[in-house]
């Protein structure tokens, strides 16, 4: 779900080019629902957009995505919870493919994208002063290993499991930002593209996340 609730965005401010894009526009989508945003240019179509995505901050108002309220969050953290198709048709798209090769095509590259993004957040966030992030990959087979591995604070045997449901925080890591659905969403992407996820840790030792793609689907 979608939620856009009473936001305002001007560029310029208290010049003479001030420009007010978005006046205090409302809009919700739940899941299913498809939308068709008609207006000039000037409008505010773009405005909305880049808002949503992240591009740009929001005055005033707030945005919600599943129920996570996202507006203060920067565009690559956005990722995880959504998905672009650029108006530019030259921006990430192949002249040789027909429209739906080149969206089935961006489904799969930024599936992986999102992932990542989540998992290096993540390793980034719990690591300590000084600590390394490493990424690696390796070919098994039928699958593409691709491994984050931090110095960070490490991941208890009894939560191993646990981390991957939704909303789940460990008690040692409740003061950091999050909603604790970061590792959740991973999993189900992992499923939908027929790979899976394994965590080796430690605690006070780091921990390393090794995504396994179906080749095919990476």
């Amino acid at each position: 779900m979608l939620k856009i609730e009473k936001v305002y965005k001007t560029f310029n401010p208290g010049t003479i080019n001030e420009k007010r894009a978005l006046n205090g526009i409302e809009l919700v989508l739940n899941e299913g629902d498809f939308v068709t945003v008609i207006g000039g240019n000037g409008a505010g179509k773009s405005t909305m957009l880049n808002m949503i995505a992240g591009v740009y901050p929001v005055d005033q108002g707030q945005i919600l995505i599943d129920e996570v309220n996202v507006t203060k969050l920067p565009e690559h953290k956005r990722a995880q919870y959504l998905g672009r198709v650029f108006q530019d048709p030259m921006t990430g798209t192949a002249a040789d493919m027909n429209i739906e090769e080149n969206l089935a095509l961006y489904g799969e590259r930024n599936a992986v994208q999102q992932m990542l993004s989540i998992l290096l957040d993540n390793a980034v966030k719990y690591s300590r002063p000084g600590g390394r992030v490493q990424i690696s990959a390796k070919e098994y087979g039928w699958y593409t290993a691709i491994s984050v591995k931090d110095q960070g604070i490490g991941v208890r045997e009894e939560d191993t499991a646990k981390i991957f449901g939704r909303f789940y925080r460990a008690g040692e890591v409740q003061q950091e930002e999050g909603v604790g659905i970061g590792l959740y969403l991973t999993r189900e992407i992992l499923r939908k593209e027929n790979g899976y996820i394994k965590v080796k840790s430690k605690p006070g030792e780091g921990a390393e996340f090794v995504l396994f793609l179906r080749k095919g689907n990476e």
